[in-house]
């Protein structure tokens, strides 16, 4: 994984490199099954240094991959109303379908378009894959570029977040290191510790941080 931060952006205990970028180390696993309001779901969990960032609770059939809930790092269980899509079959070019709805507490709004076919090279080798876009309106501007390759899956992600202006805020590349195999579940660290937690305040909702206000602004 490789994420990319806005001009004066940080990201606290993580050092960048020479070209002011962060390189990590992500695994996606396939962990079971948990079951969601009597559905039965696939558990697709995201780790990275030692944690499982995130799990996806999903479905795989004839007419997809649908998302039907999300734990985050804090173990909560954020269901989405309705379902999330997240690869519609069968894909083929100009394919549409879009996200209205919720996720947990926030109004979601996600339109996604299958752009063509196109061989991408990645660590793990050459696909064949359906490049799909996706930009998002609400709750912040966000657009994201995946490459999905039929018998395997999303080989490239890259997902850019951007302020009101149009500035950089973040851009996240994940690329298929090895193709996917059996094997065991890597440790997890334990959640014991406390935890910190960095506030930035901005003039606007998704903004880039400010530590200057006039004393007449409406809001921070």
């Amino acid at each position: 994984m490789t994420e990319e931060l806005g001009k004066g952006l940080t990201i606290s205990n993580l050092k960048p490199d020479a070209d002011a970028k962060v390189r990590l180390s992500v695994l996606y696993r396939l962990n079971g099954i948990e079951d969601v309001d009597g559905k039965e779901l696939l558990k697709f969990e995201m780790h990275r240094a030692g944690s499982i960032t995130n799990t996806d609770l999903v479905t795989v059939d004839e007419h997809g991959i649908t998302c039907w809930a999300r734990i985050n790092l804090d173990g909560e269980l954020i269901k989405f109303d309705p379902p999330q899509t997240m690869v519609a079959a069968p894909l083929k070019q100009g394919a549409t379908w879009n996200f209205d709805g919720q996720a947990g507490d926030l109004k979601v709004h996600q339109q996604y378009t299958v752009t063509g076919e196109e061989d991408v090279e990645v660590p793990a080798g050459e696909f064949h894959t359906f490049r799909i876009r996706g930009e998002q309106s609400s709750p912040s501007r966000m657009t994201m570029d995946r490459w999905f390759a039929p018998g395997t899956g999303i080989v490239k992600d890259v997902t850019t977040m951007r302020a009101a202006d149009g500035d950089l805020l973040e851009r996240i590349s994940l690329e298929l290191a090895e193709r996917p195999k059996i094997e065991n579940r890597p440790e997890v660290k334990s959640e014991a510790a406390s935890k910190r937690l960095s506030v930035t305040f901005a003039n606007d909702q998704f903004g880039k941080p400010s530590t200057t206000f006039s004393s007449d602004a409406p809001q921070i």
